[in-house]
C-alpha cells in the first residue's frame, strides 16, 4: 500500500478532504484522519487517527485484499469520490507496463452548465472496456488500488505525528 499526505489547510485540497471525510459528516475534515481509497475512487471509510490502530488497519487491508463477497456496487461499503482521472488511458498505460507519471494537479475551471440527453442516438452501444482487451489484469488493478490506500493512511499518520 502507499499513502498520500494532504494538508488540511491547503485550499486546493479542501474539496478532496471533504469528500474523503464522507457524506455523513461523522469525521471533522479539519482534524487528522485516514480514508482508504481503492478501485476507481471508492472510499472504504474514514477514521479519526485516535481511533485507528493496528487491528483496524489490518481489518481494512484484509477486507480489501480478501475475497469479494458482493456482486453489486451498492452492496459495497463506503462512498465514491470525484477524481480527475482518464481511467481508460491510465489503465492502458499500466497494462503496457508503464508507470504513471506524477502529474501536477490541473487547475479547476468553472464550466457553464449544459443540457445532457440520456437518450441513445443510433444503434451503436457505448464502448465499454472489457477485461478481455488486456488493458490491465485484475491483480494489477488491485495492487495499484492498495498502494494508493496505504499512501493515504501513511500520509494521515505522518500528518498527525508532525502536529
Amino acid at each position: 500500500f502507499s499513502s498520500l499526505r494532504l494538508r488540511a489547510d491547503d485550499p486546493a485540497e479542501k474539496i478532496l478532504i471533504t469528500m474523503l471525510a464522507g457524506p455523513e459528516g461523522k469525521i471533522d475534515p479539519t482534524k487528522s484522519f485516514a480514508a482508504p481509497v481503492f478501485g476507481r475512487g471508492r472510499v472504504l471509510g474514514a477514521w479519526n487517527l485516535d481511533q485507528l490502530d493496528d487491528i483496524s488497519l489490518e481489518d481494512a487491508s484484509m477486507f480489501l485484499v480478501g475475497r469479494c463477497s458482493c456482486r453489486l456496487k451498492n452492496e459495497n461499503p463506503g462512498w465514491d469520490i470525484l477524481m480527475n482521472v482518464d481511467w481508460p488511458q491510465a489503465l492502458a498505460e499500466v497494462g503496457k507496463g508503464k508507470t504513471l507519471p506524477d502529474a501536477a494537479p490541473k487547475p479547476v475551471v468553472a464550466m457553464q452548465p449544459e443540457t445532457v440527453s440520456t437518450e441513445q442516438s443510433g444503434s451503436q452501444s457505448p464502448a465499454i472496456p472489457s477485461p478481455a482487451t488486456g488493458l490491465a489484469s485484475p491483480k494489477r488493478l488491485l495492487f495499484a488500488s492498495l498502494a494508493f490506500i496505504l499512501a493515504a493512511i501513511a500520509a494521515k499518520l505522518l500528518l498527525r505525528s508532525k502536529k
